[in-house]
């Protein structure tokens, strides 16, 4: 009979060395408080360098670096990392020996017979270091995938702050004007208490107080709402009073000297998408490198086989081999050459997109930054100069009410338009950074 070691050490050999399974189970509660923590900014900065301070107002550079650290959704893309150094590991394990266990009983007699066969797949190991190659460079791309999220969410959070930022100044501005204004309403309270003025030029006068002060109400609840999607993207609670930098002028004309030809030929690679494309590219050809070398060394089991039966014992080896006659994995072949050819034309693709998206927010950049500097130079002048000379008239009695009244309508009207005009510069300049790509500081980590 044959002996039951031989079964017995087959099934440990099976079972040896099988990886413990680690629960981890999804505590939503636990979940749910830790972004409330961090919504009320008690987990704000850490992480980032000693010299943040979140208190002294967040800078536009500030609100990246926290977004880079506290954006859920961008720390969730960068556990694909992890998954791919885990294929990488896989893809340099030996395969496993596989054991046959044959036990047959007499019909007839005592004697019964088994076999033992432990087989090793040639074929995997000749491509295991084509299969490291593959998943080195799925590692590439997934970092490129990775930093291009990063490039997306610095550009989005960029533009977010520039709104902030914006509707700030359009409340200062309507402020400004409201003191214009009521300080206009004192005065033709006086001129109609001296029977200069008339009972309707002081309601026309608080009207226009009125429909100031309702849009900077107007202007208030959309600075709450700008604040909401920048909390959003940096990591924090919609509800947090994150407090912007102060500075002297915070959405400045900065006059353009960028050269188009050096930007454009920055792109292939600079941005983030296309070093991604030209991974993918790589690993659609390293995939059909390995089909081709499947059809080279078809699959080979090899190994040791040992047999008792009729009293006797047996000890040789056995090889399993595929006749590479009429398959040759050509389906496979062509499968990947297809795969591959489409990989390239998504790149063209990506290219051609990028180009088109560099050329329209230039465009963009170059209209606007000629309409500002048109207005700092020659339209601001003769509006300030034109308000003052109005208000000189006025108080002189020289001007009636509503020629003042239509005057500072147009000039309230000039300003929110540059101050429209200036959101759209930095937005704009921000499309062209974002169209370009991040200057690289070697290849992505």
């Amino acid at each position: 009979m044959l002996d039951r070691p031989f079964t017995a050490g087959a099934v440990m050999l099976l079972l040896a060395g099988c990886a413990q399974y680690q629960p981890d189970p999804l505590r939503p509660q636990e979940a749910w408080r830790a972004i409330e923590r961090a919504g009320t900014g008690e987990t704000a900065g850490q992480g980032m360098p000693p010299s943040f301070d979140f208190g002294d107002g967040l800078s536009i550079d500030e609100a990246v670096s926290l977004a880079m650290v506290m954006n859920p959704k961008l720390e969730a893309i960068r556990q694909e990392k992890k998954i791919a150094r885990a294929q990488l590991s896989a893809a340099g394990l030996l395969p496993d020996p596989e054991v046959d266990v044959k036990w047959l009983a007499p019909l007839r007699g005592d004697e019964s017979a088994g076999e033992v066969d432990a087989s090793f797949d040639i074929q995997a190991l000749f491509l295991r270091g084509q299969r490291r190659a593959r998943a080195r460079i799925r590692i590439e791309e997934v970092n490129w995938e990775v930093a291009e999220e990063e490039w997306r969410l610095a550009s989005e959070v960029r533009r977010s702050y520039v709104d902030v930022l914006y509707w700030d100044l359009v409340v200062d501005k309507n402020a400004e004007q409201k003191g214009v204004l009521e300080r206009l309403l004192e005065i033709t309270r006086s001129r109609r208490a001296a029977g200069a003025g008339t009972e309707l030029d002081v309601v026309v006068v608080e009207s226009e107080v009125a429909e100031l002060e309702r849009e900077r109400r107007r202007s208030e609840r959309e600075r709450a709402q700008s604040l909401q999607d920048l909390n959003r993207l940096v990591g924090l609670g919609p509800d947090h009073q994150t407090r912007m930098e102060k500075t002297d002028d915070p959405l400045a004309h900065v006059a353009v000297t960028d050269d188009i030809a050096e930007l454009s030929a920055r792109v292939p690679s600079y941005r983030p998408d296309l070093r991604r494309a030209e991974q993918a590219y790589r690993g659609a050809d390293q995939e059909l490198l390995i089909a081709h070398r499947k059809s080279q060394v078809p699959p080979i089991e090899v190994g040791p086989s040992y047999e008792r039966g009729e009293g006797e014992d047996f000890m040789g080896g056995h090889l399993s081999i595929e006749i590479p006659l009429f398959n040759r994995n050509k389906g496979e072949i062509a499968t990947r050459t297809a795969e591959r050819s489409k990989v390239r034309a998504n790149y063209v693709s990506l290219l051609h997109q990028a180009r088109a998206e560099l050329n329209e927010a230039w465009n963009r950049l170059q209209r606007l930054d000629g309409d500002l500097r048109f207005y700092f130079s020659d339209v601001a002048p003769r509006l300030d100069r034109g308000l003052e000379l109005t208000d000189k008239a006025f108080r002189a009695g020289e001007l009636d009410l509503f020629k003042v009244l239509q005057v500072q309508r147009g000039v309230l009207l000039s300003r929110r338009q540059v101050l429209d005009a200036l959101r759209e510069f930095h937005r704009a300049r921000i499309d062209v950074e974002e169209s370009v790509g991040p200057r690289p500081t070697g290849d992505a980590e």
